[in-house]
């Protein structure tokens, strides 16, 4: 299969599963709404802020994307990455708030982000790895 069509059936999914997780949570009443930004903090931002962040991190993934020639996995990774970040701007829109419902410790998440979280910690990985390669066939 193509990466033309690859990508965009990996973002849809991400999206879906996520929505769909968020669903059934509320429906067994294990969903708190965070309002705030990651792990609560900050509950009283204003939407438009949430927005602004956003934005940010669009133009940072778009730098990103441009300042790195990307392997097909790195490809597949930011779309992880990025679709995960839409699923919860989604819920920002539509409920005021990100639905969490995944319990560690006493905090709540979602499927997106871990999503998110993984996702970035293996582009970061990669990107660390092909940098240590690259420096090392200088020598």
């Amino acid at each position: 299969m193509k990466v033309k069509v690859i990508l965009p059936l990996i973002a849809l999914g991400t999206i879906l599963l996520d929505q769909v997780s968020k669903f059934w949570a509320q429906k067994l009443n294990l969903v708190v709404l965070n309002t705030g930004i990651s792990f609560s903090f900050f509950p009283s931002i204003h939407l438009s802020f949430h927005l602004f962040l956003y934005l940010v991190f669009l133009w940072l993934c778009y730098y990103f994307i441009k300042c790195y020639l990307s392997p097909i996995a790195t490809k597949i990774l930011l779309t992880i990455f990025l679709s995960a970040g839409f699923s919860n701007l989604l819920d920002r829109i539509i409920y005021g708030g990100v639905r969490d419902w995944l319990p560690l410790l006493n905090l709540k998440n979602n499927l997106a982000d871990w999503l998110i979280f993984v996702s970035l910690l293996a582009i970061i990985w990669g990107q660390f790895k092909q940098h240590q390669d690259a420096s090392r066939n200088n020598f």
